[in-house]
Formats: structure tokens, C-alpha cells, sequence
């Protein structure tokens, strides 16, 4: 079950791109054809029906999966969106979690998201089925009649018109209606017959319970309903002709007067959206052709950039098979200034679904002090992250070996590393000159006079720009460092987990796994801590 939830969780990551982009594509469209604009939720139900998608140079959504995990009870999940800040913080909390809950009762948290998701289909599918059954029974004795060349049934227990069906759709009118809106209900309805809106209405249905655990799935339901009626709105005005729309109008506010039926129905002329559809009709023209191309034009621009994946870059040399095992090296980041080297390494495969990937090997070349890891994302598929500080020259190819044998597996072409550039800033403070060199991912501090004696310890600050001060690291630093706030503002410690080496000649070395925006700082301060 855990795997069929990430299954869903990943398509409605990438569904959420593309029901984004019709939200912000459909505002800039008010005056365009409805109709058009309807194309538009039909890509987005496409978008969650498909599990892959083709790679182009125009393409949004990150290629790969987003959400990748083991059904192994020792593993966690990790997500990869593509974007570093939102995964590097949504997979320090599914971590703590599954530590915190995995541990107590056995339940990893994926197994509980995977229950919940379950008991809202459940309460979901319900809803619909008794709103279903609710409705049949007040239009079983609807009685059938003839209106405006329309087979329709008249109904005491109903509130408004709609068109209720799935293989032979009927017009339910209710017995009161005025009959001056009779023939603008019937045109109303009999346009969503022709446009096979009661089917659309069922299918929007089943993907909003299926995602139901995303916003997104909710406000493009209730647009998309909203849509349906003005593509439909439009339809009947185009066929009358507009001196029908003050007619119409008046058809539409007297079938709103009714109490609704609740926040599902079929396709109702008088229950969503009425106000904004009278304004519509009264001030409906019929598209110019230039508006007619720009909302094509978007259409297609929409599809293009949110239906295909983003072109993955050529990484060749990138691979390195060794004893069944696939050792794919999935990011080389480094500057040259700090000596900092992240590497990331994709590891798949392998006949032994119990082996400690950790264990495989002991060391890259060149060599990295600092910290290493390794986290399930799938059946026999590990990612092994190391971070640090390079020893020895990072311009040359990136080696692994072997811990038990002590013989090269394979390596890493360097030019797939990539580097960062760092800026230097320098202060005088109360324990001498302090150099800092800081990159993205990391920090070297010099201090010219060595590190000062405990008495004298302090504790280097960042002013950003905004005004906030961040805890960079205390000086002299120790091993029991926790991650507090600093002067009640943001520490470094608490956002940016990193590593930190003291040495014996005043230099103090940090590496963020979270990027740090350079363009913020205002510049550094040692201050004294008592």
C-alpha cells in the first residue's frame, strides 16, 4: 500500500505544476473563450493519469520522481523535487519523524500517511455515493414531459435544474420554475448534454478523491465546474443571440433562489458561481480572432513546458558498474576557496536486499573529512552522501574504493564537478583579524592570531541584510555544540546542519547542506560570550 501512495504522491507533485499554471493561465484569460479555457483541465487529467513523462528543452517539472522510499522497516523516505531548500527541509522532518514514530510502535510514517489516504478515499467515496442516492430518491417520482423539442422531468423535491447521468443523461426541471427561464434552462442543460459535461463532472469526481490530500485537486475542481458553466453560458448566448443575455440573466438569478444542493451536484444551472456568470453574459462578446490565437498560443505553451519533464543534462562517464551494483554519481559540488566538496552517489542494484551499502566502501579519492551517509530510496537502491572538507586536490577524478579489498572501483570523470565561488570578507574584532571565506554551502574562517582561549570566546555572527543576526559558530567551537538562537534571531546551526573542524592555526571550517544566499549578508561580528 506504501507503494502505490508514493506512486500517488508523486503524481500529484508533478499534477500540482500543471494545476498551478492553469490557475495563474486561466486569471490572465477572463475575456477568453471558456470553452478554450477548458482544454486546459483536460492536460491536468492527463497530467495525473501518467506516470512518466517526455523530456524537452522547455519542460518545468523535474525529471524523476519526486518521492522515493524503501518498504524496508530501517529506511525513510527522501524527497527530490528539484528544488534543494524544499528537499533538504521536507526530508529532515520525514526523518525525525520516522526516528521519533518508527522506533515506538514499528508504523514508519509512510505506512500512516498511506492509512489516512485510504480513510479519506473511504469518507470521500461515501459523501459522493449517499449525495448520489440522496438525489435519485427525490426524482424517482419526477414525472416526464416535452420543452422546447427537450424530454425533461419535472420534479417537486428539487431546488434548481441539472442534468443527471451517466449513459442516458436526463434534464430534471424543478415543477415550480418560472416559464419565462424554461426555455433558457433547457438550451443551458442540453449544452451540457452535447459537451458530455456530466461525464467530465464524474471523472473530476474520482481525481478529487483519489488527491484528495491536495489543495490544488480542490480549488481546480471547484474552477473547473465554474468553467464548465460559463463554456455552457456562452454556448446558449452564441445560439440566441445576444439580445437573450438580459433574458437569460434573469433565468439564471431566479433558479439561484432556491436552496442549494450541497457541494456536489451534477451539472446545475442555477448553483455555482451565479453572480460572476451574470456579469459574464451581460458583457459576453464573441472572441476576436487575436484573442483566439493568444489563448491557443498559452494553451500550447502550458502543455509544452508543464506536460513534459525538464531535459536532463548528458552526464557521461557518470556510471560505474562493480559486482553487480550500479554506482551513479548524482552531484559533485565543491569551491575551491574553502576546500569544501559535497558528493552524492546514486547506488542501485545488488543480489543481497540486506547489505549495508555504508559497508560497500570506506573512501573517495580524493578524500573528504567530514560526514557520510546513506538513505534507502527504493528496493535495492540506496543514495550515499558525503560532505566535508576535500584533503589533497579536488581538480582530479573522483575515485572509489573498495573497504574490504582495497582496490578501486571505479571512477568519476572531474569534469562533472561543479563548482561554487566564494567571497571573502574580513573584520576586526576584539580576538585580532578574522578572514571569511563563504560560499553557498560553506565557510572558512582564519583567524591571524589563532584561536583565543576559552576567556575570550565568542560567538561569529552574520548581520544580514535584513536586519536579523545569524549564529555562524561559537570560537573556541566545541564538540557538544547545540543549535540555539542568537540574540532570539535565526542560528545558522538551527537552518543550515553542517560540519565544523577546529584547528590548532585559528582556522574553523563549516559545510551547510542547505544552500546560504550570499546576496543577504551584510557582513560578520565576533561578539563576546559570557
Amino acid at each position: 500500500m506504501g507503494e502505490i501512495f508514493r506512486q500517488i504522491l508523486n503524481l500529484s507533485i508533478t499534477g500540482s505544476f500543471l494545476m498551478a499554471a492553469v490557475i495563474v493561465v486561466r486569471f490572465f484569460l477572463q475575456k477568453g473563450s471558456r470553452n478554450m479555457i477548458c482544454i486546459l483541465w483536460i492536460l491536468v487529467g492527463i497530467r495525473l493519469l501518467l506516470p512518466v513523462s517526455i523530456e524537452s528543452a522547455f519542460g518545468v517539472v523535474p525529471a524523476g520522481e519526486a518521492v522515493k522510499y524503501s518498504a524496508r522497516q530501517d529506511e525513510a523516505a527522501v524527497v527530490d523535487t528539484g528544488f534543494e531548500m524544499i528537499d533538504n527541509a521536507v526530508n529532515r522532518q520525514i526523518l525525525i519523524s520516522y526516528r521519533a514514530g518508527e522506533n515506538e510502535s514499528g508504523l514508519t510514517v509512510w505506512d500512516l500517511c498511506s492509512y489516512i489516504w485510504i480513510a479519506g478515499i473511504f469518507l470521500l467515496t461515501g459523501y459522493f455515493v449517499l449525495s448520489w442516492h440522496g438525489l435519485k430518491k427525490r426524482v424517482r417520482m419526477a414525472v416526464p414531459d416535452y420543452q422546447y423539442g427537450e424530454k425533461v422531468y419535472l420534479c417537486d423535491d428539487i431546488p434548481s435544474p441539472f442534468l443527471m447521468g451517466i449513459i442516458h443523461p436526463r434534464i430534471y426541471l424543478p415543477r415550480g420554475i418560472s416559464e419565462d427561464a424554461i426555455p433558457y434552462v433547457v438550451a443551458h442543460e442540453t449544452a451540457h448534454k452535447a459537451r458530455r459535461d456530466y461525464l467530465t463532472k464524474w471523472i473530476a469526481s474520482l481525481f478529487l478523491i483519489v488527491y484528495w490530500f491536495n489543495p490544488l485537486i480542490w480549488i481546480s475542481y471547484v474552477l473547473l465546474s465554474r468553467d464548465m458553466e460559463f463554456a455552457c453560458d456562452e454556448r446558449v448566448i452564441r445560439q440566441m443571440g445576444a439580445e437573450h443575455k438580459k433574458n437569460y440573466s434573469n433565468a439564471l438569478l431566479s433558479c439561484a433562489l432556491g436552496k442549494q444542493s450541497g457541494f456536489w451536484c451534477p451539472t446545475a444551472f442555477g448553483e455555482v458561481g451565479v453572480k460572476s456568470r451574470i456579469l459574464k453574459v451581460l458583457q459576453y462578446k464573441k472572441p476576436a480572432f487575436w484573442g483566439i490565437v493568444v489563448t491557443t498560443v498559452l494553451i500550447l505553451l502550458t502543455a509544452v513546458c508543464f506536460l513534459t519533464q525538464r531535459k536532463e543534462t548528458s552526464r557521461e562517464g557518470s556510471v560505474i558498474a562493480y559486482k553487480g551494483y550500479e554506482f551513479i554519481l548524482e552531484e559533485a559540488l565543491a569551491c575551491k576557496e574553502t576546500g569544501f566538496m559535497r558528493v552524492r552517489i546514486r547506488v542501485r542494484g545488488g543480489e543481497d536486499p540486506e547489505v549495508n551499502v555504508r559497508d560497500l566502501y570506506a573512501y573517495v579519492v580524493p578524500m573528504i573529512s567530514g560526514s557520510m551517509g546513506a538513505l534507502g530510496v527504493g528496493e535495492n537502491e540506496w543514495e550515499i552522501s558525503i560532505l566535508g572538507s576535500c584533503i589533497g586536490e579536488m581538480d582530479q577524478d573522483l575515485t572509489l574504493i573498495d573497504r574490504f579489498e582495497m582496490t578501486e572501483i571505479g571512477t568519476f570523470s572531474a569534469e562533472l564537478i561543479r563548482y561554487e565561488e566564494a567571497e571573502e570578507f574580513m573584520i576586526d574584532s576584539y580576538a585580532g583579524k578574522i578572514t571569511i571565506q563563504a560560499s553557498a554551502h560553506s565557510m572558512k574562517i582564519f583567524l591571524e592570531d589563532g584561536l583565543p582561549n576559552i576567556k575570550e570566546k565568542g560567538i561569529l555572527a552574520i548581520e544580514m541584510k535584513n536586519g536579523e543576526r545569524w549564529k555562524a559558530v561559537r570560537i573556541p567551537s566545541r564538540e557538544d555544540e547545540s543549535a540555539i538562537d542568537f540574540q532570539g534571531e535565526l542560528s545558522i546551526k538551527s537552518s543550515l546542519a553542517g560540519e565544523e573542524d577546529g584547528e590548532e592555526d585559528g582556522t574553523v571550517f563549516l559545510a551547510f547542506k542547505e544552500p546560504l544566499k550570499l546576496d543577504d549578508i551584510q557582513s560578520f561580528v565576533l561578539v563576546p560570550e559570557k
